[in-house]
């Protein structure tokens, strides 16, 4: 079985249901509990003690707390479960899982090429970390992973913190995903086995386009010894301020369970924001319990799905999140695009996306243009939200290999006025 038909049935996959399956419990209301209880048994299990680290950290960013082997994951690899530190949005050190994935053959160079993999949203609890799931469904939900191996990258992919390790998880705040995502590599650097050298490139999608964007921005400040050779955002949650009035303007059940997830981490992380500054004491509850599940596939939505339908019926941002601080900064603190960033850049969109709007992508891509950065923006016609990293993951390895070889970028700013 190939790549591409194991993600068609795989952890990647799950959520290509989700508006069917929400439309349908509208309709078969008779049957919600039931609904409702299938995914609350779908939820994975707490993590173990291998995502507990002991306090207070080391002062190295990228150190390995902790590794075990994990055989057997994916062909072609030898893959480690790694627990390193890093930096949270305050700066304080942090643990933070993530994968590192080695091939078995020998590298063409004394240093292998690195490739650090951002997952998209998967929940924001501690159970939701995907390290926590077995190779079997999450090797082919990284887009092009056997092609990656088979060029002899080092890949490694981070949880982000708070997933895995405790909470709270920084959903969508740039500057603690991106230093996580930039802390992986240093980690895999830190292996002998692995022979990772300087070079890397970053990929993300949906969440983990967001972190992408930030960690091209943070990593010639944060992670100055590495050696950065390009970015790519697949469908990227890019401009929120305006991706929240297009949900706002026209709720749906899936951006619901996004913007609970976000608004409810956060009044976590930001001790001065609360859910009653901008969330109606109906829509509270109900945005709580969604961050509560994870939504790692079709069975575990289901736990989310009736509060997410309740929230398209009813009042459920009171106050815009733009309007009013310190909710008005933290959104224009995490909006990516603040600062140049100084290496070439891969954009991807589908234009069957409800998640993220394609208007607003192509703008958030004209705005990047403007600050100087070399700006490669892709649309694909009848690509929905969840497949874009996978639909054009032969175009993707294709332009990391080209950023490796340090072929010339083909910036298309014109094309996103």
């Amino acid at each position: 079985m190939t790549e591409q038909d194991r993600s068609k049935d795989g952890w990647s996959q799950g959520t290509i249901v989700l508006s069917v399956i929400m439309a349908g419990l509208l309709f078969v209301v008779g049957a919600g509990v039931r609904f409702y209880r299938s995914g609350l048994r779908a939820q994975p299990a707490a993590p173990d003690s291998f995502y507990v680290a002991r306090k207070p950290l080391t002062t190295t960013r990228g150190s390995i707390i902790r590794r075990e082997l994990l055989p057997d994951y994916v062909a072609g690899a030898t893959v480690w479960r790694v627990l390193y530190q890093s930096t949270a949005v305050d700066g304080a050190a942090v643990p933070v899982s993530a994968l590192v994935i080695v091939p078995t053959a020998p590298p063409a160079d004394s240093f292998r090429k690195v490739v650090t993999w951002a997952h998209g949203a998967v929940g924001v609890a501690p159970r939701c970390a995907p390290s926590l799931i077995p190779g079997v469904r999450y090797a082919p939900a990284i887009p092009g992973l056997d092609s990656l191996i088979a060029a002899g990258y080092v890949i490694t992919a981070t949880d982000y913190q708070g997933l895995g390790t405790d909470g709270p998880h920084p959903f969508l705040i740039g500057r603690a995903e991106g230093a996580n995502v930039l802390d992986a590599v240093r980690a895999a650097r830190s292996m002998p086995e692995a022979q990772a050298g300087k070079d890397f490139l970053i990929w993300g999608e949906s969440q983990g386009g967001h972190a992408a964007l930030f960690a091209g921005q943070l990593a010639a400040t944060y992670a100055p010894e590495l050696s950065l050779a390009g970015v790519i955002a697949s469908a990227p949650a890019s401009d929120l301020i305006e991706l929240f009035k297009a949900q706002t303007s026209d709720p749906d059940p899936v951006g619901n369970i996004l913007i609970s997830m976000a608004i409810t981490s956060w009044a976590k992380v930001y001790h001065d924001a609360t859910l009653e500054q901008v969330l109606s004491p109906t829509a509270r509850p109900l945005a709580t319990s969604i961050a509560n599940n994870c939504i790692q596939n079709a069975e575990q939505i289901k736990a989310s799905v009736p509060a997410a339908a309740i929230l398209t019926k009813v009042k459920f941002v009171t106050t815009p999140p733009w309007t009013i601080e310190p909710w008005k900064t933290i959104v224009a603190d995490n909006t990516p695009g603040g600062v140049r960033t100084p290496v070439p850049m891969l954009i991807t969109q589908g234009l069957a996306d409800v998640v993220i709007s394609p208007p607003v992508q192509k703008a958030f891509a004209a705005r990047l243009c403007t600050l100087g950065d070399a700006v490669d923006y892709r649309e694909y016609p009848g690509v929905i939200h969840i497949r874009i990293a996978q639909d054009t993951k032969v175009e993707m390895v294709t332009w990391i290999a080209d950023r490796f070889a340090a072929r010339p970028a083909t910036p298309n700013c014109s094309g996103t006025a």
